[in-house]
């Protein structure tokens, strides 16, 4: 408060200063700003929704916002003064819950290119079926350079990832793979993003990774006679597979795809994500920032490895460590895996819709909890008696929610040190309800300070998550959702204005990377008019936000959800100048043409990143190569 009343002090006595004391002052205490944006509609989204005519940047910072007349006497003889012509500029967006490095390293076209090898539908000449996938994985298998030893194929998410994933990954054995591979380690894994959901292994490969996984590990499926591991990992053992023991993909290669293919999402008006980050990005995020060339702020959510309080005790507290471009902002910590998205009430089960991943809600309650208590301490438990954030936690169920809940509260009854800043987030949010059999489910978040994150994709993308959003689909993601809920649930789920009535700063997150459902002002259109695109159907007037509330999730609030509310989210004299240029007014727009406007110039710290008008041919607003698009 006082840095911005002194700010506002000065630029006030610097403009009301006579005009030839200026030309006198001497050179050496004279700082002009290096950008003017002016006569436009300039959205501070600070928390009074102030709204301005312009604003100037100096050393990477909102200098002073204002009239345009004000703003225009701060320019000096460099200062580049762009006109507005009556366009809108926001904060820049902030995305909680976005998988960048993933998406990055599969692109647009079948995939794309990945830091393993990956095997496609358009891969299986003979269809999808057991023999085809073997043939492919022969045939690439023969192409390759193992690595460290190792031949590993994973799935493309762009492309059929539900198909092999669901139906032909699972067919496939450890034997299968000794005849495909005999000479050495290899895995065909179901990467499903950043979740290593499950893995497939060889003799070779199996011998290894029980060699290297702790015990008592979870997740190493054994035959229901022998006992013998079958050559499958799921849940824990997949994580700390992937993450440990595989060997890294080409360095070089993985930051070529970040340096190329970032700036498609910038583009899209992204300044700052937030995301889980495995070793490998974060020793190339690291590269980046040491030379100043980082593309995108970063948030990195870390895993710590097999032990978590060894590695708490080993490492200290790491939550928020680095800078305003690159920062640690939470460790390992969610919902416990027997409660993966875990409702109270069972959806209806629908036939091709049957998930790899164990089912969320096998077995009675006590049984579950009984399960999670044999596993030892929840990494969740540990987080909050360390003193660590968690931040990126996947969750959708209300039941997961309450255990969720738990495990932070009994590890802050334990917690050793008061740790400044500790936050504890949750994303997704589809099934998040106010009242559980366990009471109060928002008390209870907001006694611990939880900040819940909302994909408004979940409930209104226009293809069933997890589908090849270049395909054709009988239903659109809300006409399944209503198939296994009903649509008085569906009503019901995301609950964005209870949220916020609540007491709440709910933030909005995409988890997407193709377009429309990565897009921000799509996502912003879909909170404010909760209206599918197929048949045009509010689903729940009671939980739409306003126009406001929308761009805070934005921006302010997700500048909260990350811990860098006083540094970023909005357009406040000494704040960063991240800022988004849009082409129309975002406030006055037709609700359902939100999603039309477009971005046509992206400031990350003051430097612009992506103009339309010099960037078009290589970087269109909405790339076209998108899948979807």
């Amino acid at each position: 408060m006082c840095r911005h009343f002194a700010t506002a002090v000065f630029l006030l006595l610097w403009m009301s200063w006579p005009a030839r004391s200026q030309q006198a002052a001497p050179p050496e205490v004279v700082s002009y700003p290096e950008l003017i944006f002016h006569s436009g509609k300039i959205l501070t989204a600070d928390d009074s929704f102030t709204i301005a005519q312009a604003v100037a940047v100096r050393d990477g910072k909102v200098l002073a916002v204002g009239e345009t007349a004000q703003m225009l006497r701060l320019a000096g003889p460099q200062t580049q003064v762009v006109d507005l012509q009556g366009k809108t500029v926001t904060p820049g967006f902030i995305d909680t819950h976005f998988h960048l490095h993933n998406y990055t390293f599969n692109p647009y076209v079948n995939g794309g290119t990945d830091t393993y090898p990956v095997v496609m539908l358009s891969d299986l000449s003979d269809g999808e079926t057991k023999d085809s996938l073997l043939r492919t994985l022969r045939s690439k298998g023969r192409q390759i350079v193992p690595r460290d030893g190792w031949i590993v194929f994973t799935d493309s998410r762009g492309e059929g990832h539900s198909v092999l994933e669901r139906k032909l990954f699972p067919q496939l054995t450890r034997e299968d793979l000794d005849e495909a591979f005999p000479g050495g380690p290899a895995a065909v894994g179901a990467s499903h993003g950043n979740n290593y959901s499950s893995y497939v292994v060889n003799s070779a490969g199996l011998k290894t990774a029980l060699e290297k996984l702790p015990p008592k590990t979870q997740g190493i499926v054994r035959d229901a006679q022998t006992g013998e591991p079958t050559g499958v990992l799921t849940g824990q053992a997949a994580q700390l597979f992937g993450r440990g023991i595989l060997p890294w993909p080409d360095m070089q290669l993985v930051m070529k795809l970040m340096q190329e293919n970032i700036p498609r999402y910038t583009a899209q008006g992204i300044t700052m994500i937030q995301t889980k980050t495995p070793g490998f990005v974060m020793a190339a995020l690291r590269e980046f920032w040491r030379r100043g060339q980082m593309p995108v702020r970063w948030r990195a959510n870390i895993d710590v490895g097999p032990d978590t309080e060894v590695a708490f005790k080993y490492l200290g507290n790491l939550t928020d460590l680095g800078d305003s471009w690159f920062r640690i902002t939470g460790g390992p910590g969610g919902v416990p895996d027997p409660f993966f998205d875990a409702t109270y009430d069972r959806p209806r089960p629908l036939a091709g819709r049957e998930s790899s991943r164990p089912d969320r809600n096998a077995g009675s309650l006590a049984a579950r909890l009984a399960e999670m208590e044999k596993q030892g301490p929840t990494d969740t438990f540990l987080a909050a008696k360390y003193g660590w954030s968690v931040t990126n936690v996947h969750n959708n169920g209300d039941l997961s929610t309450d255990v969720y809940l738990t495990e932070i509260e009994k590890g802050l009854r334990e917690k050793i040190v008061d740790a400044y800043g500790q936050r504890f987030n949750s994303d997704h949010g589809l099934l998040l309800t106010r009242e559980t059999p366990q009471g109060n489910q928002f008390e209870r978040m907001k006694k611990v300070g939880l900040i819940p994150s909302l994909n408004a994709g979940y409930l209104l993308e226009p293809k069933p998550v997890g589908d090849n959003p270049k395909e054709p689909s009988p239903a659109s993601q809300v006409e399944l959702l209503s198939m296994q809920w009903g649509k008085e649930r569906v009503f019901k789920m995301l609950p964005a204005k209870s949220l916020i009535a609540a007491g709440f700063k709910p933030t909005s997150e995409s988890d997407r990377w193709y377009y429309p459902a990565s897009y921000p002002l799509w996502l912003l259109e879909k909170l404010i008019t909760r209206k599918d695109d197929k048949f045009g159907v509010v689903w729940g007037s009671e939980e739409r936000v306003n126009r406001r509330e929308a761009l805070w999730m934005k921006t302010n609030w997700a500048a909260r959800y990350t811990g860098d509310e006083r540094e970023l989210g909005t357009l406040e004299p000494g704040k960063l100048a991240d800022l988004v240029v849009l082409d129309k007014d975002y406030m006055s727009v037709p609700e359902d043409d939100i999603s039309e406007i477009r971005v046509v110039m992206t400031v990350i710290g003051g430097k612009v990143v992506f103009d339309a008008s010099r960037d078009q041919r290589v970087l269109p607003m909405i790339p076209s190569d998108m899948p979807g698009h």
